[in-house]
């Protein structure tokens, strides 16, 4: 396992003192405090806003970033506040957290460096890195990768997210624009540093991008699911309730579905690997999400049906 002294935690965005009324301590703090217990010797670096009052964090590196002001889901916030702690990270990999999160375990330090086959056409990083969660074609989406966490070398990271900011003029979420969402626009630009994509209207959503989306999430990630990365919210509570987890298989690979991934498209004929569901996956993923969806499906329809129903009764009211 990698030692912690090789390793850089860079905590990006605003100091948050709480994030909801009931929190009574400082919650940067708690995750700077995480990381000291759990990765003893890592460097610890604040990446937050100028005249930000640091007091009280426990970090050897802070960087004052200025504020680009808020744009859609403040993309362009997160990629200089991430950036800016990553370029100053001074060690061989980085784990790059938010500031709500705190260290629950160091899961992820177990798979780096692990798979080392690729499809050089796919390839844009030197080594992959280790996030948590992406959406999955199944839940209607291509192109949308989880903000939250990410661990890799250094300069794979910061090759990431070292992107141009979002112009939101560009984008008119009332025609279908489908950038007009972080997630989304931090791995599209990301990908069209190194291949053209045409991604941007509800058309775009096809078979050949879903192929391009999957070839690029295997040859520079690895996904190992939110409750095994070893990170939590704060803010975002990831419980344990059936429910929770169910949901999560409906919107995020697994690791079941990156091993399936890289079996696919990367490795040979009797090389492949293990990539066993367990039950509770195999129930969330082929009955809990199909259910969901049909009875999400009928509300919406009924909803719409008493809409209707009632704009046309006081239509009929209305007339003469």
């Amino acid at each position: 396992m990698i030692d912690s002294s090789r390793i850089s935690v860079v905590i990006s965005g605003p100091v948050f003192d709480k994030v909801k009324e009931s929190d009574v301590d400082n919650i940067t703090a708690k995750a700077c405090q995480s990381v000291r217990r759990l990765l003893p010797k890592a460097e610890i670096v604040i990446s937050t806003w100028e005249k930000t009052n640091c007091s009280g964090l426990d970090f050897d590196i802070v960087v004052f970033n200025e504020d680009p002001g808020p744009n859609i889901n403040n993309v362009n916030r997160q990629i200089i506040s991430r950036c800016g702690g990553i370029k100053a990270a001074t060690r061989e990999f980085v784990l790059a957290i938010r500031s709500e999160s705190k260290l629950v375990n160091t899961n992820f330090l177990n798979f780096i460096d692990q798979y080392n086959l690729y499809d050089e056409k796919y390839r844009f990083l030197k080594n992959r890195v280790i996030i948590p969660a992406s959406c999955p074609p199944r839940c209607g989406e291509l192109f949308h990768i989880g903000d939250w966490y990410y661990f890799g070398y250094k300069e794979d990271v910061l090759n990431i997210w070292e992107l141009s900011l979002m112009d939101d003029k560009q984008f008119n979420k009332a025609q279908d624009d489908l950038l007009y969402n972080a997630h989304r626009y931090l791995i599209t630009t990301f990908i069209q540093k190194y291949m053209p994509l045409t991604f941007y209207k509800k058309k775009d959503i096809n078979k050949e991008n879903r192929e391009v989306y999957e070839k690029v999430l295997v040859n520079n990630f690895v996904i190992i699911g939110l409750y095994e990365y070893g990170v939590r919210s704060m803010k975002y509570i990831l419980d344990n309730k059936f429910s929770t987890q169910m949901f999560h298989y409906c919107v995020s690979y697994t690791y079941s579905d990156w091993k399936s991934l890289y079996n696919s498209y990367i490795v040979r004929e009797g090389e492949k690997l293990q990539c066993k569901r367990p039950v509770k996956e195999l129930f969330g993923i082929y009955v809990y999400c199909p259910l969901r969806r049909i009875v999400l499906k009928s509300l919406c329809q009924k909803i719409v049906s008493r809409v209707r129903r009632t704009i046309s009764g006081r239509k009929k009211i209305s007339s003469p």
